[in-house]
């Protein structure tokens, strides 16, 4: 039993959480750890602090672990648990409102159960893994690629796009136009490291998405300022076409209302035909149906 505690001790942070069957997201846990020493334990866990007594015995398949809780929010209460450890590595099956000790490395909704992987920290906790990968997100980047559903956005439509991350906040934009703002956390215990957004600006406001899931954006170190990028050259107008006067004036009516104010502008980017047929297509399937062009 000693051996066994001695292969224990260190502190340890939880990579990875499952409760009654669902996996719980790397916020519910950040920054929670187990510290053994001895024969004791104290844990950080969502903002609440615990501690007791642990016991083991390896000489069981699987291996058992008891968690006597002495302080805190579950003093008087115990855990018991199943356990194996491979190096820096520690998984542990154990517990929550069960009262039979698991048998498997596994949960189900209803059982009570919680499964737990932690891993052994060697070097900086993770907390100052996460404070130094928010230090290096901080500033403006420039966005080079941008694929959405598959689709990879037009290079010269992209290269408008910036990102400005202040503290943990971030704002996208095209051109001056705001397409998301979020407030997001950054997960480092996991391989890629994740972000996860809670979007509080644009078109998708009070949305959560993960890792960035509402598109896929690759900015590059090299591509990042702390200033205010050149205005590039706008491209001369190769079409000869003319976009109806008509249908100008529907993009500007449709568009947000600061847009009259700056309707020379649209009127010289290099998108706006396309862009005034998508409005014009949009308004005529809203207005007459998706049956309208077989009337």
């Amino acid at each position: 039993m000693k051996d066994e505690l001695e292969r224990l001790s260190g502190t340890w942070q939880i990579a990875s959480l499952e409760v009654d069957g669902a996996a719980m997201p790397e916020s519910a846990f950040q920054g929670s750890r187990i510290v053994v020493k001895g024969s004791t334990f104290s844990t950080i866990s969502m903002g609440a602090t615990y501690g007791g007594k642990v016991s083991v015995d390896g000489s069981k398949k699987p291996k058992s672990l008891d968690l006597a809780f002495k302080t805190g929010p579950e003093k008087g209460n115990t855990s018991l648990a199943i356990y194996e450890l491979d190096g820096d590595r520690w998984r542990i099956c154990l517990t929550v409102t069960g009262k039979t000790r698991p048998k498997t490395f596994a949960t189900k909704p209803g059982s009570g159960l919680a499964l737990e992987t932690l891993l052994r920290q060697t070097g900086a906790s993770a907390d100052d893994r996460k404070k130094a990968a928010l230090k290096a997100l901080q500033g403006r980047w420039s966005l080079i690629q941008c694929v959405k559903d598959g689709q990879t956005m037009p290079e010269e439509f992209a290269r408008t796009g910036t990102r400005l991350v202040e503290g943990n906040e971030t704002t996208v934009l095209f051109g001056k136009q705001v397409f998301l703002r979020a407030a997001f956390t950054l997960g480092v215990t996991s391989e890629p490291a994740t972000i996860d957004y809670i979007l509080t600006a644009g078109e998708m406001q009070g949305e959560r998405r993960l890792a960035d899931a509402a598109f896929l954006i690759e900015e590059r170190d090299d591509h990042r300022t702390n200033r205010e990028p050149s205005k590039p050259q706008r491209a001369a107008h190769r079409t000869s076409g003319k976009t109806d006067r008509h249908t100008g004036r529907q993009r500007h009516r449709r568009g947000p209302s600061n847009h009259a104010a700056r309707s020379a502008e649209i009127h010289g980017h290099r998108l706006r035909r396309e862009i005034i047929a998508r409005v014009v297509a949009n308004d005529l399937v809203n207005r007459g149906g998706p049956s309208f062009v077989n009337r």
